[in-house]
């Protein structure tokens, strides 16, 4: 299937003394950005929304920035083009326009692709590590096991961000 592929990025933030609080991510950007300062918005985007949200801990409810640690690195860099991105046991494309059975074929082919880029079952970790350069390597998050997928989904919160998802 031919579609359109779309850049995914890296982003991370990592802070002093503390990396259990180190946030890193991957973002597929619809486009990219024009100039500097609008890709710059974007990732200071990403870096507020993942510093705010809440997290569980055995204190409670809490945010990353209320910890108020000390941000040692931030950044990014652009990983590949592609045409579904991975979210937490989720992907997602702006392929909207793909019917939900174009949408199943364009993610099966999707998966077949990253195959040798996963840690196979039956594979050690050590010898994963050596075999699958560190920019390359990818979770599927259980998106190998077909089974798994729900239907497309194209609810409100999918229209508003321009995107298509697939749980599994």
């Amino acid at each position: 299937m031919d579609e359109k592929k779309y850049p995914i990025y890296e982003f991370w933030v990592r802070f002093k003394d503390d990396k259990d609080h180190n946030v890193v991510g991957v973002k597929m950007l619809e486009e990219v950005p024009c100039c500097w300062e609008d890709f710059l918005a974007v990732f200071v985007d990403w870096v507020d929304a993942n510093l705010d949200g809440e997290h569980h801990g055995p204190g409670g409810t809490y945010t990353i920035r209320s910890l108020n640690l000390e941000i040692i690195d931030a950044g990014w860099k652009f990983l590949r083009e592609e045409t579904w991105c991975c979210g937490w046991f989720q992907h997602y494309t702006y392929n909207t326009h793909l019917s939900d059975e174009e949408l199943l074929e364009s993610f099966r082919e999707y998966v077949e692709r990253q195959r040798p880029y996963i840690c196979g079952s039956d594979e050690p970790y050590d010898c994963y590590l050596e075999r699958v350069p560190k920019d390359r390597r990818v979770c599927l998050m259980g998106a190998e096991d077909h089974w798994r997928w729900k239907e497309p989904c194209r609810c409100e919160h999918c229209r508003e961000r321009g995107v298509v998802m697939i749980d599994h």
